[in-house]
């Protein structure tokens, strides 16, 4: 279960090898991490949007992971049409945190939408 929390993180690889220890009925666990930079980053633009709020999107989102040294994971990503116009719009936003918790994965996300559109 462990082995899972920790691979859950896309930047933070770990391994483990296990080999027999000095004494019957005893292990040796070494665990290797392969760890890459925390943060992941993108950035968007694509037609998925409506003529009435704007056919041409832009989006973008940052990942962290183990900010806290907890094997936790925040993320924001947010959304807006590319014409940023008064009259017809859309802009999204979403945000969350998950922390692992023994068996468990606390989470909390929040998300927020805006839509707009003058006849």
């Amino acid at each position: 279960q462990g082995m899972e929390q920790l691979n859950r993180m896309p930047t933070q690889q770990v391994s483990i090898e296990i080999q027999p220890g000095s004494q019957p009925g005893y292990s040796i666990v070494n665990l290797t991490s392969k760890k890459q930079i925390p943060l992941t980053a993108n950035i968007g633009f694509d037609n998925s949007g409506q003529k009435s709020t704007g056919e041409r999107q832009l989006s973008g989102g940052l990942w962290a992971d183990n900010v806290l040294g907890l094997a936790d994971q925040w993320f924001v990503n947010g959304g807006h049409s590319s014409e940023f116009r008064d009259s017809r719009n859309v802009e999204s936003l979403q945000a969350g945190v998950s922390l692992p918790y023994g068996y468990w994965t606390l989470s909390y996300d929040y998300s927020q939408s805006r839509y707009r559109n003058n006849f």
